[in-house]
């Protein structure tokens, strides 16, 4: 009777375990999911209150927003943390003039990153960072 009690309390243990270590991992997918949601959506949202004034139709050289042969090429060519900092500090272009921040004084360096993010994810371009 011992014997199988023991056994018994041992398998509850381990089922608990091992119960603990998926409820972790489950959570830990879920926040990550949670946050990649949250960042489209605010990357969205910056893109259509600022970028989408140049990229939107190309004004002032800008990259239209479903040119995806252009930016799959800017994603191929350059690190995307060269790509960043240069959205985010400003940078000239061939075909024209990248402001500092897209131009957004309100915005963090987070929404940036957020805004290039989701343009990337309109042409599939699947950013890993």
């Amino acid at each position: 009777m011992k014997k199988i009690f023991l056994i018994s309390l041992l398998l509850f243990i381990s089922c608990k375990e091992e119960d603990k270590k998926t409820s972790t991992a489950l959570k830990k997918l879920s926040t990550n999911q949670d946050t990649k949601i949250n960042s489209s959506i605010n990357g969205k949202k910056i893109f259509n209150g600022v970028c989408a004034t140049c990229h939107l139709y190309g004004t002032g050289g800008g990259i239209t927003l479903n040119d995806k042969k252009s930016w799959t090429q800017i994603y191929k060519t350059k690190n995307i943390e060269v790509i960043y900092n240069n959205v985010l500090n400003g940078f000239n272009s061939k075909t024209g003039i990248m402001p500092r921040k897209g131009g957004c004084i309100s915005c963090t360096d987070q929404d940036v990153i957020d805004a290039v993010d989701f343009i990337f994810s309109i042409n599939d371009i699947h950013v890993t960072n």
